[in-house]
């Protein structure tokens, strides 16, 4: 594992007790059913931690041949963990300032990255098309060379409703079952 960078820039969605920082240590994305609206909402359930991209970023890159767990698709590539969401999600400028700087690109205030990626994958996206900021930051991550992987979603629909996924110059990865099909849920 190389150095990464925390880019959450609210010190409560961080819950690590401070904001942007070169310690990327994940503290979680769990909260509890008053946390995200500011007031008690028994509709909406307590949310464990996934802590998904690492497990994703950490299956791509799994050693092989060990008998041990899976074999990755790139073993032995070197993960650089960015953290972009916290408590309650986070915001579109720390996403994209964490994809740029993932690149190589330089990021104000922030330590310049000494390893640019080559494949970032982002397990992650919301609702809503592809904004002209968030394009304009691909397209940038993209001229540093960088092939940018995107979960396309799990709402079974079409994958363009969704951001980053509905961007241009992103490769947008939906799930498969076992055989080879569409997963019911994946989105397309």
């Amino acid at each position: 594992m190389l150095p990464g960078y925390d880019f959450i820039s609210s010190a409560p969605k961080a819950r690590d007790g401070d904001q942007r920082d070169n310690n990327p240590a994940d503290e979680g994305d769990w909260f509890d059913n008053w946390d995200c609206g500011g007031y008690p909402d028994p509709r909406r359930e307590k949310k464990f931690s996934t802590w998904h991209g690492s497990h994703v970023a950490g299956t791509i890159a799994a050693v092989t041949n060990n008998g041990v767990g899976v074999a990755g698709v790139a073993y032995g590539a070197k993960v650089i963990p960015v953290r972009v969401l916290g408590k309650c999600g986070g915001y579109d400028s720390d996403i994209t300032d964490g994809m740029y700087w993932s690149a190589g690109g330089h990021i104000d205030g922030v330590p310049d990255n000494q390893n640019p990626a080559q494949v970032i994958n982002m397990s992650l996206g919301g609702d809503g098309g592809c904004s002209q900021s968030s394009q304009r930051i691909i397209d940038k991550t993209t001229n540093l060379g960088a092939l940018i992987v995107i979960a396309a979603g799990n709402e079974n629909q079409d994958a363009s409703r969704t951001w980053p996924s509905s961007c241009n110059n992103v490769l947008s990865v939906g799930a498969t079952t076992p055989k080879g099909k569409r997963a019911p849920f994946s989105n397309y």
